[in-house]
């Protein structure tokens, strides 16, 4: 008989698990600001466009120069609905409510994700046809969750305090919607079948969505009422940054 040894990977180091955490809060963290300041002066859907065509036509490049991309037709539209639902509904949504909601706010409505994606995992386990798809959460699971939101709400308390009462409640609601299509967008990418090498679906994920953006850019009529003379230095710098 044969006997076949497979290599286990061993798990992370504390400083590994160290850096990728402080990478989430400091370059997620700041990408809700980074919105913020670029949609002073640049339209949303445009300006959102324009960042997922140059960041990821940037790493579809990357992935090719390091090898053969072995695309395939379900490739695409696997990653074009994950990017529909990431970059059009949660992405886009995310920039043209932050034109008049604080960053901060808008952090703590977007850090409903997790519920969304507990609820909308549990009822692909309840109501799919695959059992073995999908997760019934505990307890700990929703007191986890709530603890999260909670210190979230201490961290951007000054800013609650700070005309709440004037936020526009379509703004509020298109963080709401912006983060149920987050959610739905990150559910249908884990059960996808064939998925894409993790970083050439992303970079299809940014192409494909771009082109929603743009679509939904000329709906609203903003190309008509851009002038590049009116952007501030500022609101380049945090598209680059976001890039």
């Amino acid at each position: 008989f044969h006997l076949h040894f497979h290599s286990v990977p061993s798990p992370p180091s504390r400083t590994a698990l160290v850096v990728a955490f402080a990478t989430i809060y400091l370059v997620w963290g700041s990408t809700y600001l980074g919105i913020r300041v670029a949609v002073e002066t640049l339209p949303p859907f445009l300006m959102a466009g324009m960042r997922f065509l140059v960041a990821g036509s940037l790493l579809l490049a990357f992935q090719r120069l390091r090898g053969p991309l072995h695309l395939r037709p379900h490739h695409w539209r696997d990653n074009a609905i994950v990017g529909t639902f990431l970059l059009l509904g949660g992405n886009g949504m995310v920039s043209w409510a932050e034109q008049k909601v604080p960053s901060g706010i808008a952090t703590l409505v977007v850090s409903l994700g997790p519920l969304f994606i507990v609820l909308l995992d549990w009822a692909v386990h309840a109501f799919g046809r695959d059992k073995t798809q999908g997760t019934r959460p505990t307890l700990a699971t929703f007191l986890g969750i709530g603890l999260g939101i909670t210190g979230l709400a201490v961290l951007v308390g000054p800013q609650l305090g700070e005309g709440v009462g004037h936020l526009d409640p379509w703004r509020v609601a298109g963080l709401v919607l912006a983060c149920f299509s987050w959610s739905a967008g990150s559910i249908y990418s884990r059960y996808a079948r064939t998925p894409a090498e993790p970083f050439t679906g992303s970079a299809m994920q940014m192409l494909t969505g771009s082109a929603w953006l743009f679509l939904v850019s000329v709906l609203t009529g903003e190309p008509g009422r851009f002038h590049l003379a009116d952007v501030s230095g500022r609101s380049l710098f945090a598209w680059a940054y976001l890039i």
